[in-house]
């Protein structure tokens, strides 16, 4: 018996492969003379989802945008606080030292007038040390209990208690503390009670007229403060004069021992 099997599967063959030709060759055709429509309908397919796609995505880029610069807006903050606290440092040692250095020239130019007085460092002041007293770094070898203690010229004390590397001053004006001054120039050796903070208080005849500003001295003519009110008692003949030191306490970073 015959058979034409190889012949067959030839045929098909060749027909597949012309087919195959024909389909690319009308792809080909449809890419040609059809392109620029097929681009058209994908782009006109793809604007509407590339748009959707913008709407969607756009705020979330906007909200993790703004986190991001606000990070970024709080680390500069951050860091520029941190600049400000430096340069307010700064300034403070500046402006610490400059204070320091006048202090220093006017008791070295009043040590120049007394040259056998001694100079002190304090290392406690008001309102660290209580009851308007100083603490300064001259000790028993140096100085002794009564001696007058100086700022600017100044007598703002005696020192009270002497230890072997230190002496605590007690000031004029603290509490219960008597001192004589002159008011003006109506009023002589008035007496004056220290109620601390640097402040005084004296008693004076109600009928006598003192202004605010007055000048306060000791006896012998140092200029110890001015008046900065007055108070009438009205059950009383006298009337209340306060006045205080021309200086902050707190600001004292050096004084002067008079000698004996």
């Amino acid at each position: 018996m015959r058979t034409n099997f190889p012949q067959r599967n030839k045929k098909q063959e060749l027909k597949r492969k012309i087919h195959q030709a024909i389909l690319v060759v009308v792809i080909l055709a449809a890419l040609f003379f059809f392109g620029s429509f097929v681009r058209g309908l994908v782009q006109f397919i793809n604007a509407p989802i590339s748009a959707a796609k913008e709407i969607i995505t756009r705020p979330f880029g906007t909200f993790f945008g703004y986190f991001a610069s606000k990070s970024e807006l709080v680390e500069r903050n951050l860091a520029l606080d941190g600049e400000n606290k430096k340069l307010k440092i700064e300034l403070l040692t500046v402006e610490s030292l400059r204070r320091e250095n006048d202090s220093l020239k006017d008791l070295l130019n009043y040590n120049q007038e007394n040259p056998n007085n001694l100079l002190a460092k304090v290392l406690n002041r008001p309102p660290v040390s209580p009851y308007d007293t100083f603490v300064i770094d001259l000790g028993s070898d140096k100085v002794a209990v009564a001696q007058e203690v100086f700022y600017q010229n100044i007598p703002i004390g005696r020192i009270a208690e002497v230890y072997s590397g230190s002496a605590i001053v007690r000031i004029y004006s603290s509490s219960g503390e008597k001192i004589f001054v002159d008011i003006d120039e109506d009023l002589t050796n008035i007496e004056a009670l220290g109620i601390g903070g640097g402040t005084f208080r004296a008693k004076i005849p109600k009928d006598l007229i003192i202004d605010v500003g007055a000048m306060v001295t000791l006896p012998g003519g140092v200029l110890l403060g001015q008046v900065e009110g007055i108070e009438p008692e009205p059950s009383d003949t006298f009337q209340n004069l306060y006045f205080r030191y021309p200086f902050k306490l707190s600001q004292i970073d050096w004084v002067t021992v008079q000698a004996d």
